[in-house]
């Protein structure tokens, strides 16, 4: 997986500024900046070893991490191949809201005092709807994994 840090820490500047509260209202009021305190509730807090999903579950939520490591894993016949070490302002998990497919992979913490910023099915269609900038560094996000993938299978 690529790392994007500029990219994917302005998730967590769309997440950290928009007002939530509308969220599942017909009306949606007018835009305002949250308060850092009323943040912190979309954030999960993680030990080491922790799993966060695990691969062929069903997934409702991607997660962004405000703080720590993240290990993204698949098993293979004889052993777990990791796929990438993510840490702060990264993005996993979002595949399984695009697609409603199971999980590909599993995550597990690597770092004690782990936050993640979680982000469920219908604040990720909110925000894909109200922010365009959301969709499109996703978008971005995705694209530059498509072609980590390519480089490395033609180097293979």
């Amino acid at each position: 997986m690529v790392c994007l840090p500029e990219i994917e820490v302005s998730i967590i500047r769309i997440l950290k500024n928009y007002d939530w509260s509308n969220i599942g209202q017909q009306q949606v009021a007018p835009k305002k900046m949250m308060e850092p305190s009323l943040f912190t509730k979309f954030i999960r807090k993680y030990q080491k070893g922790d799993v966060v999903f695990e691969e062929n579950t069903r997934g409702r939520e991607m997660f962004i991490i405000h703080t720590g490591r993240v290990k993204i894993s698949i098993n293979g016949p004889a052993r777990e191949h990791v796929l990438a070490v993510l840490g702060p302002g990264e993005v996993f998990g979002e595949m399984a809201l695009v697609d409603n497919s199971p999980r590909s992979a599993t995550a597990v913490v690597e770092q004690n005092e782990t936050d993640l910023v979680v982000v469920d099915h219908p604040k990720f269609f909110y925000l894909i709807n109200q922010q365009p900038a959301f969709a499109l560094t996703l978008l971005h996000i995705l694209a530059q994994r498509i072609r980590e993938l390519e480089r490395q299978l033609a180097h293979s």
